[in-house]
């Protein structure tokens, strides 16, 4: 009697570890090779010819638009406050600004930052650019707040290397913007 209470009660432990293990996080599935699937939403504060609300491109759109030469471009009127507005505050700048969304098998769409996932994505500024016409080069610069054409790169990929970079880059697409 006294092993088969044993026997029952290993039985019993295996079980309930079994159905522990089993209850372990659910992961919300998603592909990272389909950039498809992968939506960024540029929005403006000031005034530009992107429509109200903002515009969406897929990762794949934003690849495509680079491979072929025809980049997505914002063009902002010049006014001279911008210049004024950066003289007083050093983090001004007429970047658009970007929300990051994953679309479901279903077509939904869900922040990156909401999703559970086994890794961690992340879209971001990788590098800014200001076309220089006396020299014909592209130039690194911190933000825009003046007339000229620039080029906005970000990178997406997961998992971050000791300097605040993904490490498994996965697509690095770039926007214009035109200042005039």
């Amino acid at each position: 009697m006294k092993k088969l209470r044993m026997v029952l009660s290993i039985a019993l432990a295996a079980v309930t570890l079994g159905a522990f293990a089993a209850c372990g996080p659910i992961y919300d599935k998603v592909d990272e090779k389909d950039l498809s699937r992968w939506i960024v939403k540029f929005t403006c504060d000031y005034p530009s010819d992107m429509k109200e609300g903002g515009v969406e491109y897929s990762l794949l759109a934003l690849k495509e638009m680079n491979w072929n030469s025809s980049d997505f471009t914002i063009t902002i009127p010049y006014d001279p406050e911008y210049a004024e507005k950066a003289n007083a505050d050093i983090e001004f700048t007429l970047e658009p600004k970007t929300e990051f969304y994953y679309r479901k098998d279903n077509g939904q769409k869900v922040l990156v930052d909401s999703l559970n996932t086994e890794k961690d994505y992340y879209f971001m500024r990788d590098g800014l650019y200001h076309f220089n016409e006396d020299d014909g080069k592209m130039h690194n610069v911190v933000r825009i707040f003046r007339r000229g054409e620039y080029e906005l790169d970000y990178i997406f990929g997961s998992d971050f290397t000791p300097i605040d970079t993904p490490k498994n880059v996965i697509c690095c697409p770039g926007i214009k913007i035109v200042v005039e």
